[in-house]
């Protein structure tokens, strides 16, 4: 089971999630790893997905207030990967500064291609 002890936020709540995946086939879209709200738009969520073939997406939030990380073309079908997200427990996230409160690697190199950040949730 995924737990937390701390509030969401501060260096005591930082966490990882690290798994080993061999996609079969390129997909369009195909989750990985989902922790959180059964609804997207108004829940938050954690989420790592294999789409559009060979990229990996990490998405951290909800529908409107969320960052989320692009793994373009660094993802291997047929083969084994490895997969590492963690969270530093930064309060704070945007798009230049989550870079710093997240790592996100594919097969040991840095795996964010492109960064996107929505809402007014994750500014600061």
């Amino acid at each position: 089971a995924l737990q937390r002890s701390g509030n969401g936020t501060g260096s005591s709540d930082a966490w990882s999630i690290s798994m080993w995946v061999k996609p079969s086939t390129d997909t369009s879209s195909q989750a990985l790893f989902y922790y959180g709200g059964n609804n997207l738009t108004t829940k938050g969520a954690i989420q790592i997905s294999q789409f559009s073939g060979g990229n990996v997406l990490f998405r951290f939030g909800d529908g409107s207030d969320f960052v989320a990380y692009f793994g373009l073309g660094n993802f291997t079908t047929g083969s084994w990967n490895h997969i590492l997200v963690t969270y530093s427990g930064a309060d704070t996230i945007n798009a230049n500064g989550g870079a710093a409160a997240f790592g996100f690697k594919i097969n040991g190199a840095n795996g964010i291609s492109q960064i996107q950040a929505g809402g007014a949730g994750y500014s600061g």
